[in-house]
């Protein structure tokens, strides 16, 4: 039913523009605040399908309040919930003006460390990929030292096993940050792991 009512949104497209703060509402007040785990997924999941005609719809202010209440949510303890949260906020970045969010990448950046290390496949995928968007759209707001971090986790990340879509993602994710604070600095990044481990 979620997918459902996300295509007729899509379909919609600029017609849904009336209706889109009722949504909106309704997601934040009954869906990401609800008890039920479920409910909460489903909320999230239902903010990844709309994003896009949000963007289409000029609901910058609309994506600005979702934005940071998924990224009050990235406290999440569900993990079922808490990759959906991440896809969430990963739609919402691609297509929002980063120049009127009203947090920092870097603050964003720096929550999502600790969930790096959560080896849920969900959370691990989607973690990555927003860090990826991150990479590609916003790396000059976030300090290099932050990337730093992010590349040292990544490739200790390659080294574990893992399913080929995580595999991808942090390999896509790499060359994205490689593309934003050049490839000296990762290279500089991979040299400093193997001297720690001889």
């Amino acid at each position: 039913m979620l997918n459902e009512f996300g295509a007729a949104i899509n379909l919609l497209g600029l017609r849904v523009k009336p209706y889109l703060p009722q949504i909106s509402g309704t997601l934040l007040k009954s869906g990401l605040n609800n008890k039920s785990l479920k409910v909460r997924q489903q909320a999230a999941d239902l903010i990844s399908i709309i994003a896009v005609v949000m963007k289409q719809c000029e609901e910058e202010q609309l994506m600005g309040h979702l934005g940071v209440v998924l990224y009050e949510y990235l406290g999440e303890e569900d993990p079922e919930v808490l990759g959906s949260v991440l896809g969430a906020s990963k739609a919402i970045l691609s297509v929002i003006d980063l120049t009127k969010m009203s947090f920092s990448l870097d603050a964003l950046l720096s929550r999502l460390i600790p969930i790096l290390e959560n080896r849920h496949e969900k959370v691990e995928k989607n973690c990555i990929e927003l860090v990826g968007c991150i990479a590609t759209r916003g790396a000059e707001y976030v300090s290099e030292r932050q990337w730093m971090i992010i590349c040292h986790m990544l490739h200790e990340m390659l080294n574990a096993p893992q399913n080929k879509e995580i595999h991808w993602a942090a390999v896509n994710t790499f060359e994205y940050i490689t593309e934003a604070i050049g490839p000296q600095k990762v290279l500089d990044s991979f040299l400093y792991n193997l001297r720690v481990r001889w």
